[in-house]
């Protein structure tokens, strides 16, 4: 972890450049916001580039929804004496809103982008929160928790409606998923990429030798673990029992919740799963995402699980147009009740039951205490990201149905479907609608994030997409720390790639001085196409070095650095062998480290290698 002293400098002379570039973009000085930058992050430390100023971007963003300057919201900043605006970065925000604080009809994208780009570049690095924030997150889970459980499904209003909406969009794939369940096919099932509850990593899941018993009503372990029939009959004891451990419902291991970092302001919450839940859960994903997408479905193309840029290019439109509002929540997977789940797979038993049987009641939060679980998923159970996409998708109709008076059959609402985008907790609506889906998604006990919800102004943002009057608006964010040594490999790449975003983007000087830190580290890096699979600097020329000519493969080359996984010898044969071929599907299947190795986490690095430039 890198002193205050030297974070402090780095995040400086990285706002010092990107300041010089937006200074360029908008034709305006920053002189006097660098020395405020330079005055308020001395008192208030690192917290002032990652916490203050992008709240300082979210209470701009508000202000263009609200069509003018709220001055309420930006307390901290002085204001100016002959504008409601404050004094720091008032070159920008002037280009944007006029002195009486009124949204300028020639309003600046450029200024726009440059607020976003300042305030934001450093909103995103990956640092752990202090302990006292990590506290906090873990409060506010058993908080949510405790607020989710006075929701009675019985009393909803949209209950009746619910039922339909979901039966009648999503009764196709999901019940082609029950049936395959009920006639006792084998769900291609695998194992997750991240560790488990035991810390169980690598290979060593395969050689797990625990199911619950819950997990055994709908999915035997004979079908669903073993590869056949010898497998099972070696696992035979003596007294012909399987040799695996069945767990009972009250030996179970709850899911562990843990904090990954996120921003500096909170971290992300992640609750870990056992891995016979796990293993299972991939499986259905894996069947009901097939399926919810396809183009066949009613769904298709309407709920995604691969592709946001669907949501992302609407945002972009109707940043135009207005006419698809973008709408966020807040704490999205751990506010979806459990009973919303279950009413909506109660026509299709069998596959309610399977994913409920895989569905982990308790979590053991960080402090050692246990609680049990209200909410369908969080984060960690490979079906809490379809299933709360189906959810949200359902309750939209459901409201929309509601305050028409429509059945689900009418064309009005099939029509509205049509224009619904779900991804994730990122929903794309039709403005005319976005308050009865608001309503909505509320009375089911979400929380809606109205910070990130945008209607009424040109400024539109989902799944990664920002945008103002047609313009994408996006910032680039810093993920890491600048690196220090040639053994920082993740900054190092990371710094490449944020460089080359910069250069595309037009923002030169920020672009050389991050290509200036990098290579004061670990040399001269190369100019490569961004189809090389060396990492370089990227040119508008399409220009790129050459090292050497290879004339065993007949092509030029360039010496440069490649990213590579360290792998840990983790003895893998026989049948558990086989069963990594049937389910992991790598690219070299035949090859002794698809078997008898496996990736050690956190165990990147970097090393030269010749390759193609382009």
């Amino acid at each position: 972890m890198k002193s205050r002293k030297r974070l402090l400098i780095s995040f400086f002379e990285i706002l010092a450049s990107v300041l010089a570039d937006a200074s360029v973009l908008c034709n305006t000085s920053t002189s006097r916001d660098l020395i405020t930058i330079r005055s308020r992050a001395e008192h208030e430390g690192p917290s002032f580039y990652t916490i203050t100023l992008p709240q300082f971007s979210k209470c701009f963003e508000r202000s263009l929804e609200n069509g003018s300057w709220l001055p309420e919201l930006f307390t901290g900043f002085s204001r100016s004496r002959s504008s409601c605006l404050p004094r720091f970065l008032s070159g920008f925000t002037s280009l944007v809103f006029n002195h009486t604080g009124e949204l300028r009809d020639d309003s600046s994208i450029e200024a726009v982008e440059a607020i976003r780009q300042i305030c934001l570049v450093l909103n995103k690095i990956k640092m752990d929160c202090t302990k006292e924030r990590q506290r906090s997150a873990e409060l506010a889970f058993s908080a949510c928790e405790a607020e989710i459980s006075k929701f009675r499904i019985k009393d909803w209003e949209l209950l009746e409606h619910f039922r339909d909406s979901s039966s009648y969009f999503l009764g196709t794939s999901l019940a082609r998923v029950s049936v395959s369940l009920s006639e006792g096919r084998v769900c291609r099932s695998k194992h997750g990429p991240g560790t488990t509850v035991d810390g169980t990593t690598g290979n060593r899941k395969y050689l797990h030798r625990q199911w619950s018993r819950r997990l055994q009503r709908s999915f035997p372990v004979d079908s669903n673990w073993f590869v056949n029939s010898n497998e099972l009959l070696d696992d035979l004891g003596e007294e012909h029992s399987i040799g695996t451990d069945f767990i009972s419902c009250r030996d179970e291991d709850p899911v562990r919740v843990c904090f990954v970092p996120k921003t500096l302001k909170s971290p992300r919450v992640i609750a870990i799963e056992p891995v016979y839940n796990q293993y299972i859960q991939q499986g259905l994903m894996r069947e009901l995402v097939a399926n919810i997408e396809s183009p066949f479905r009613r769904t298709g193309g309407q709920i995604n699980f691969s592709d946001q840029s669907i949501n992302g290019s609407l945002a972009v439109s109707s940043s135009i147009s207005r006419e698809f509002a973008t709408i966020d929540l807040k704490e999205a997977s751990d506010r979806v009740h459990a009973s919303l789940v279950h009413k909506m797979l109660q026509p299709y038993p069998h596959l309610m039951r399977g994913v409920f049987d895989c569905r982990s009641k308790y979590a053991k939060l960080p402090s050692g205490r246990v609680i049990g679980l209200k909410k369908f998923a969080s984060q960690g159970s490979a079906l809490c990201f379809p299933f709360e996409a189906m959810v949200f998708y359902s309750i939209s109709i459901a409201a929309y149905m509601k305050a028409y008076g429509l059945p689900v059959r009418h064309h009005r609402v099939r029509a509205f479907a049509k224009r619904l985008y779900v991804y994730g907790d990122d929903l794309v609506v039709p403005t005319k609608e976005v308050e009865i889906v608001i309503r909505g998604l509320e009375s089911a006990g979400l929380a809606v994030n109205r910070g990130k919800t945008f209607q009424n102004s040109h400024f539109r943002e989902s799944c990664g997409s920002d945008a103002f009057k047609g313009h994408l608006v996006t910032p680039v964010y810093i993920r890491n720390t600048l690196p220090e040594r040639r053994t920082d490999s993740g900054s190092i790449l990371s710094t490449i790639a944020t460089a080359n975003l910069f250069y595309q983007k037009g923002w030169w000087k920020t672009a050389a001085f991050l290509r200036m830190k990098t290579e004061r580290i670990c040399g001269v890096v190369p100019h490569v196409l961004s189809t090389s699979p060396v990492k370089g600097w990227y040119s508008f020329r399409g220009t790129y070095c050459i090292d050497r000519y290879n004339s065993d493969l007949h092509r030029f080359e360039v010496r440069g650095l490649v990213p590579a996984i360290k792998k840990k010898v983790d003895p893998l044969d026989g049948y558990r062998a086989l069963a990594k071929f049937f389910t992991e599907r790598t690219k070299d299947p035949f090859s002794i480290d698809s078997f008898a190795k496996s990736v050690q986490r956190g165990s990147g690095y970097t090393k030269s290698r010749w390759a193609s430039p382009g």
